[in-house]
């Protein structure tokens, strides 16, 4: 297989790909016999009838099989050789088939564009962080009562203990039970 790589793009290349005439005819063989297994013609068995009649007889269907293996099987190949990671599958155009002379396309590839990230070390960053307080607590316990109407025997509660495993000594745990049995837990700091 002859292989050549244009960038045609920052994120885009093109592979022009040709596949040798000995290893045309060879698949077309390999393909032939595959048809040749399925097919069946008057006067011969399922399997029996002669290569060069299925050749003749089913060049159509020989030819679109051949391209529907070699083609992305090529084209994968290719993107190997090239070291591509392609985004999206390759874009075959450009395709000149003719039996008896080698197979040569075009594949479009999109790649990730390279970007080279410059200057990113000091630049500022600040940490946001909301804290919650016993107001903002007990204002989500209104909310959920407003919310969601407890039924029969559903109870929504706050309370606080310490002594808990954590960065605080002071943990305020919010249980809500309702049909869901939510469990809600909120460190203070």
């Amino acid at each position: 297989m002859n292989l050549s790589v244009r960038e045609t793009g920052t994120w885009q290349h093109t592979l022009e790909i040709e596949v040798p005439t000995e290893e045309v005819e060879r698949r077309l063989v390999e393909t032939a016999l595959g048809i040749q297994r399925r097919v069946s013609l008057p006067g011969f068995r399922k399997g029996r009838v002669p290569l060069d009649m299925v050749r003749q007889q089913f060049a159509d269907a020989v030819e679109q099989e051949f391209l529907d293996t070699i083609v992305p099987r090529v084209t994968g190949e290719a993107l190997a050789e090239a070291r591509l990671d392609p985004v999206v599958p390759a874009l075959v155009r450009n395709l000149r088939f003719v039996p008896g002379q080698p197979l040569r396309f075009e594949a479009l590839v999109e790649v990730r564009p390279q970007v080279e990230a410059k200057d990113y070390r000091g630049i500022p960053l600040t940490r946001k962080s909301r804290p919650v307080t016993d107001a903002t607590v007990e204002a989500m316990l209104s909310r959920l009562r407003e919310d969601s109407p407890l039924k029969n025997g559903s109870k929504a509660s706050s309370s606080s203990c310490s002594g808990m495993p954590g960065p605080s000594s002071r943990t305020r745990i919010v249980t809500w039970s309702a049909a869901s049995s939510a469990l809600m837990v909120a460190r203070l700091p």
